[in-house]
């Protein structure tokens, strides 16, 4: 007896779009790769570039552009702005933002530095200013909400995504619709560390390959995002016996709460669910107990 594989024309059909979709996917994602290496490579030049004088009439570079640019004035001594920001190193924090009036021209924001979220805000430096940075546009969210910031009277105000209009009235004079991160050394409290906002380019196969194979985590959980997993797969970790053996050990131990615990007490509590009519008020308390548990 012969046997013939003859699959129905349909199942080929979806074979074949699906070949083509993960080809057509994949091109894509080199594309986006060969994007983003393009992209901290121009920031990279225009970091170690010359630095151009600041035109007011000049508006500031589109998104993910910058402009490397020297200006001089003075610093108001407020209000400053902290602008929330993403957390370094399992900690929360903001960028501080400071309001520099440009000499014989309008005002500016100048992005000072990430500070932690605990530390104490340092003012602004005083008297005549001259330094470099990077001349951008604002940052902007995908849904921007109207804040009244001129309401506010004190002088460290949150923000998140302020648009210009909010923050016209903090000055009296013009203000210009752009950002200054500044270039200086990281002081105790201040952080500049300014690179590319989103994840760099993954050129290594197996390394990606680890971090697509943790999508099935979608099943138990959200999944990890590339900016927290991708770093932890480029470190070198040592054999440790005392961390594989404690690994193993919960594992064990979560294995047996499962098995022997959970799925013992599923049997009682799907039972009582399946017509919770049929039964009186102690059994259902004790079956929701057991879901919880469960």
């Amino acid at each position: 007896m012969s046997w013939r594989f003859a699959p129905p024309w349909w199942a080929v059909l979806l074979t074949g779009f699906g070949m083509a979709a993960t080809a057509a996917l994949s091109t894509w994602q080199l594309g986006r790769g060969a994007e983003k290496q393009a992209l901290v490579d121009r920031l990279e030049q225009v970091r170690n570039g010359p630095a151009g004088v600041l035109n007011p009439l000049t508006p500031a570079p589109p998104p993910e552009q910058m402009q490397r640019v020297a200006v001089e004035g003075g610093f108001l001594s407020e209000p400053q702005l902290l602008q929330r920001a993403p957390r370094r190193d399992q900690r929360a924090g903001y960028q501080l933002w400071s309001l520099f009036r440009l000499k014989q021209g309008p005002t500016v924001i100048v992005d000072r530095g990430w500070i932690d979220s605990t530390a104490e805000v340092p003012p602004p430096p005083a008297g005549n200013q001259r330094f470099s940075g990077l001349w951008r546009s604002l940052p902007r969210a995908g849904l921007a909400l109207r804040a009244e910031l001129c309401d506010e009277n004190r002088a460290l105000i949150s923000v998140v995504y302020p648009v210009l209009d909010d923050l016209r009235c903090l000055v009296d004079q013009p203000l210009l619709d752009g950002l200054l991160l500044l270039q200086a050394p990281d002081t105790d409290t201040l952080i500049r560390d300014w690179q590319y906002a989103g994840m760099p380019p993954e050129r290594h196969l197996g390394l990606f390959s680890l971090y697509v194979a943790f999508f099935p985590q979608l099943v138990a959980g959200p999944i990890e995002r590339s900016t927290t997993l991708l770093p932890q797969l480029h470190r070198s970790f040592a054999f440790d016996y005392w961390r594989v053996t404690d690994g193993l050990k919960l594992m064990a131990w979560g294995f047996f709460k499962k098995l022997v615990i959970a799925d013992r007490l599923a049997v009682y509590v799907d039972n009582v669910y399946t017509d919770p009519s049929l039964h009186g008020g102690p059994t259902l308390a004790i079956a929701t107990v057991f879901f919880a548990y469960q």
